[in-house]
């Protein structure tokens, strides 16, 4: 399964370039054209990477015994669960909810995707049926014997430059609307 690393490569990268790139921020004047401020990709890029990453708190909770280590790849890892986060996200940092639901929902789609697992429970509270893609030649076990160094080198390799590209089209694109706005 990922490291947080590429959650948090992930979510940064889809909420920068959605609250940013696509509008939804104010702007500063360069050359007579409006481009985003500094401190609205900075916001996108820390409020996109936490919420690649909460997904994991389960985690966490499990490793400090609040909950049952059964509990990983459950709720936070929901469509549901990305919906609310997200939401919430957006209220409190006026970012694009559509932004901040999908950052969040990055996060159980690459488990999804890459993991050893029992799988992520996607449709919950519908189900609580747990949902792989189930190709094991994507499994970090398999790659590079499991070493904490080759795995972060991988990470980086794979979701580094989309990232850069990201942030990259952030720093230049015209910012086309108000930090007020919410559309989707």
């Amino acid at each position: 399964m990922p490291l947080p690393l590429a959650h948090a490569l992930v979510g940064a990268s889809i909420s920068v370039t959605i609250s940013v790139t696509i509008g939804g921020t104010t702007g500063r004047t360069t050359g007579g054209t409006l481009r985003p401020t500094h401190a609205s990709v900075r916001r996108g890029l820390i409020v996109g990477a936490l919420l690649g990453v909460l997904p994991d708190v389960d985690f966490a909770l499990g490793w400090l015994h609040v909950v049952r280590w059964s509990h990983h790849h459950g709720v936070t890892h929901s469509i549901a669960f990305a919906i609310v986060a997200g939401l919430l996200a957006a209220r409190v940092s006026g970012l694009r909810p559509l932004a901040c639901m999908l950052a969040a929902l990055s996060h159980p789609a690459l488990d999804y995707v890459i993991t050893e697992s029992a799988g992520v429970a996607l449709w919950w509270p519908v189900t609580t049926q747990r949902e792989k893609l189930g190709i094991d030649a994507l499994s970090y076990y398999h790659v590079g014997h499991g070493s904490l160094a080759t795995l972060i080198a991988i990470e980086l390799a794979i979701f580094g430059p989309i990232f850069a590209l990201a942030v990259t089209a952030a720093c230049r694109t015209p910012a086309s609307r108000t930090a007020n706005s919410r559309s989707w």
